[in-house]
């Protein structure tokens, strides 16, 4: 399932104003990955009706099928924030299960070769994917 730093339950109890400036986020799906926003995030446009609801396999979804994470989805265009607000902020992404699906120097040539990520690391062993985006 789906999880947040801080937790749902910690965040149901903030006011709007500690909604709009939460250092440290991080939101993650057990066996799929976990995201670290590195700039303070505001989740205050996520709030209604339901901030679990909305957060949790909507506007972050880890997908079943295969090692990917999208932060709001192209179904959620029109709500998503300009960069550097809401959770279109830089970031560190960790995927889990990524298979080198070629030898390991070329398949980390690959992982390197996307425009939009700064690879951080690859974890052949564990198949821990880590690398930074600038923005969703």
């Amino acid at each position: 399932g789906y999880w947040c730093l801080p937790s749902i339950e910690t965040l149901s109890k903030y006011s709007i104003e500690e909604l709009s400036s939460i250092d440290n986020f991080i939101v993650g799906r057990e066996n799929h990955g976990s995201i670290h926003f590195l700039e303070p995030v505001d989740l205050t446009h996520l709030t209604k009706p339901d901030l679990k609801e909305n957060l949790f396999g909507r506007i972050v979804q880890f997908y079943d099928s295969e090692p990917v994470v999208v932060v709001y989805p192209d179904e959620f265009e029109k709500i998503k924030p300009s960069v550097g607000e809401g959770l279109n902020v830089r970031a560190i992404i960790n995927l889990q299960n990524v298979e080198a699906d070629t030898g390991l120097e070329k398949f980390v040539e690959k992982l390197n070769s996307f425009t939009d990520n700064e690879f951080v690391s690859y974890d052949p062993f564990s198949k821990n994917w880590c690398f930074k985006v600038r923005h969703f």
